[in-house]
């Protein structure tokens, strides 16, 4: 007798959703390598996971992903520019972004040194002249900026100096309300699929 049907659909109560969970976590021990957990187009499988557990501390109970790979992107928000880490997990929180004022005529040119990103802003011999705007194609032509961070956000007013700003908030665990549950499904490979909405948040 199988462990799950095939499909249980969206009329799964939270009750029964931890009780699902509990069998596939508990029956012969099953390993992360035998989940695959779908978030909107993003797809963790295998080797990617780490674990994931299920929390009834919490009013509602609540589902907790580790993955290997990351699950959150570190990121932050400088002078109207978001910065975001490339790759996800807690790597990412050791970029950090740097706007330095040459304090002589020089024009705007971005460098990178292992995670740390320098902008050193433009300047016309009498003050800065860089925006947000300039700031942001500077760091998306650059491949070793590009390949740390992706840049969101516009603007036109001068920026000032910055110091050393390390991005936040990347983490290898995500942790989502079973109520994000909107599927779970047992394969034919014998692995186990826990579909969440794809607009789910992470819970506070």
């Amino acid at each position: 007798m199988p462990l799950l049907k095939s499909k249980y659909g969206t009329g799964l109560t939270a009750a029964k959703k931890t009780k699902l969970l509990e069998k596939i976590r508990l029956a012969s021990a099953v390993k992360a390598s035998r989940l695959q957990i779908l978030k909107g187009k993003t797809l963790y499988r295998g080797n990617e996971l780490s674990s994931f557990t299920i929390d009834e501390t919490l009013s509602t109970g609540c589902l907790i992903i580790a993955s290997a790979a990351g699950v959150i992107a570190a990121s932050k928000v400088i002078q109207g520019l978001t910065y975001t880490a490339v790759a996800l997990g807690t790597g990412g929180n050791s970029i950090t972004i740097t706007y330095v004022d040459p304090g002589v005529s020089a024009p705007l040119s971005v460098g990178v040194v292992g995670n740390a990103i320098t902008v050193n802003l433009a300047h016309d011999g009498i003050a800065i002249t860089s925006t947000a705007n300039t700031v942001k194609a500077a760091i998306i032509a650059s491949a070793p900026s590009s390949a740390l961070v992706s840049v969101a956000g516009s603007g036109v007013s001068v920026l000032t100096t910055q110091v050393s700003t390390a991005l936040l908030g990347g983490s290898n665990t995500s942790t989502f309300d079973k109520a994000d549950i909107i599927e779970i499904k047992r394969l034919r490979t014998k692995k186990y699929k826990i579909i969440l909405n794809g607009s789910a948040n992470p819970a506070a």
